[in-house]
């Protein structure tokens, strides 16, 4: 099979790197947090078990590894690095989803650390778009 220029995003450097990179570590920080402080969320945030944030942090670190293993390769295949941006904007209609259902009985901190973390997942979705967008025009 052929590739065209299109479908692969060569180069060390460039914008879709720096997204890929940046989303990985955040997910990292993310993940550890979670696993840190598993005993205190579920009352932090109103809902939830230490072991349900304690594995979403063990699933986001397996998440942020794979992110580091895209940014790394030498040549990134644009069609993986839609994956997280696909990814990113599930997160963030998904949480728009339980905020309008109320789904979730979410305490005051719940609502706003939810709220900034779609906020910040939204912009790496478009960061990500972007350097996808990049890589493509080149």
């Amino acid at each position: 099979m052929q590739r065209t220029q299109h479908s692969l995003a060569t180069g060390p450097s460039g914008a879709l790197r720096y997204a890929l990179y940046s989303d990985s570590f955040f997910c990292a920080v993310l993940a550890l947090g979670c696993m840190v402080a598993a005993n205190a969320l579920p009352a932090l945030l109103g809902f939830g078990s230490p072991l349900i944030f304690a594995s979403i942090g063990a699933v986001v670190v397996v998440w942020a590894a794979w992110l580091s293993f895209i940014a790394h390769q030498q040549t990134i295949r644009l069609a993986l690095a839609r994956v997280p941006l696909y990814g990113n904007c599930v997160w963030v209609v998904g949480t728009i989803i339980i905020f309008l259902s109320g789904w979730l009985p979410l305490t005051s901190a719940g609502m706003w650390i939810l709220g900034l973390l779609a906020i910040c997942v939204a912009g790496f979705a478009l960061v990500l778009l972007l350097g996808i967008r990049q890589a493509e025009h080149t």
